[in-house]
C-alpha cells in the first residue's frame, strides 16, 4: 500500500510538472505569435506603401516608355 501511494503521488507529481511546462510553453508560444504577427502588420503596411507608389508610376505611358519606343523605331529603320 505504501508503494502504491508513492507511486501515486510522484504520478500526480508529474502531472503537475507537466501542466506548470504546458503552461509555460502555451505563455511562451502566444508571446511568440504576438511577435510574429506584429512583424507582419509591419510588413503588410510596408507592402501596401510600396503597391500604392507602384500604382502611382503605372498611370499611362510615360516620357521614359515614349523615348525607348522612338529608340527602337530608329533601331529598325537604321538595320532594315
Amino acid at each position: 500500500m505504501i508503494e502504491e501511494d508513492t507511486e501515486s503521488n510522484n504520478i500526480i507529481e508529474d502531472i503537475e510538472d507537466i501542466k506548470v511546462d504546458s503552461d509555460f510553453n502555451f505563455e511562451s508560444m502566444v508571446e511568440e505569435f504576438s511577435s510574429i504577427n506584429s512583424e507582419l502588420i509591419k510588413i503588410n503596411r510596408q507592402l501596401e506603401e510600396i503597391s500604392e507608389n507602384l500604382r502611382e508610376k503605372t498611370d499611362g505611358i510615360t516620357i521614359g516608355h515614349f523615348s525607348i519606343g522612338i529608340f527602337c523605331i530608329c533601331l529598325v529603320v537604321i538595320f532594315f
